[in-house]
């Protein structure tokens, strides 16, 4: 790193990448390096990068044949059922000196 503090390789960093989020994330955290309370400002950032992450999700899922999300439902319902079961047997096993 050759700034010579933080809050000049913050910007540096902001400068090289040019996106919003970031940019919005550097200034919550030079704040931070100065003594501000940022906690609204990085609580809303995540929200919103939360918001935007199942938005890109959806998106995905919508590109999907039909097929693909019709099947995906019997493989949950086995994939949790065997979980289910192996979390009942060890279960029933571990209790099986208790009566």
């Amino acid at each position: 790193m050759k700034a010579k503090d933080i809050e000049t390789a913050l910007r540096n960093f902001n400068e090289r990448i040019g996106l919003t989020d970031v940019s919005f994330l550097v200034n919550a955290l030079i704040g931070l390096y100065r003594g501000e309370h940022q906690g609204e400002a990085l609580a809303y950032l995540a929200r919103d990068m939360d918001i935007k992450a199942k938005e890109v999700l959806k998106k995905k899922l919508n590109k999907l044949p039909r097929k693909v999300k019709i099947a995906s439902i019997p493989l949950v319902a086995v994939t949790l059922a065997t979980l289910l079961y192996v979390i009942g047997s060890h279960l029933i096993r571990s209790m099986g000196g208790l009566f």
